[in-house]
Order: C-alpha cells, then sequence, then structure tokens
C-alpha cells in the first residue's frame, strides 16, 4: 500500500491505514515519510502481537475509536 498526503496541517491528524483484526497475530510494520521544509524524514512504526489486543487499546477522541496511538 503507498498513499500521499500532499499537506497536513500542523496539530491535525489523517488516518493513513487501519489495521484489520483478522491480522492482529502479525507483526505490522509502516513507514511514514515525510519533509519538513526541504528534508525528508522516515518514521518507522512497528506493531507486534502483543502491543495490539484488548488491554492496550485506548479510547482515541479524535478518531472516535478504540486504538493504539503511537506519536
Amino acid at each position: 500500500m503507498r498513499y500521499a498526503i500532499p499537506y497536513i496541517e500542523m496539530g491535525s491528524l489523517v488516518i493513513i491505514e487501519s489495521i484489520s483484526p483478522e491480522i492482529f497475530d502479525f507483526t505490522n510494520e509502516f513507514w511514514i515519510s515525510f519533509y519538513i521544509g526541504r528534508q525528508i524524514y522516515d518514521k518507522k512504526y512497528i506493531y507486534l502481537p502483543s502491543s495490539i489486543d484488548a488491554m492496550n487499546l485506548s479510547y482515541i477522541n479524535e478518531l472516535k475509536l478504540n486504538g493504539v496511538l503511537h506519536l
């Protein structure tokens, strides 16, 4: 999967990809590349099976959903 979101306002959020419960038993990795000015940065998020279970979910007000929030 690959998405391009040209611009995101500071302090706002964009849903990039939700993870289907059927794959919670797998390790999931997401790479996000973004620019600050002319410099490109990468951020890697890794969701291990143990991090995505009902015990680790919290309510995310902005999404109005339960989930795992990584900053």
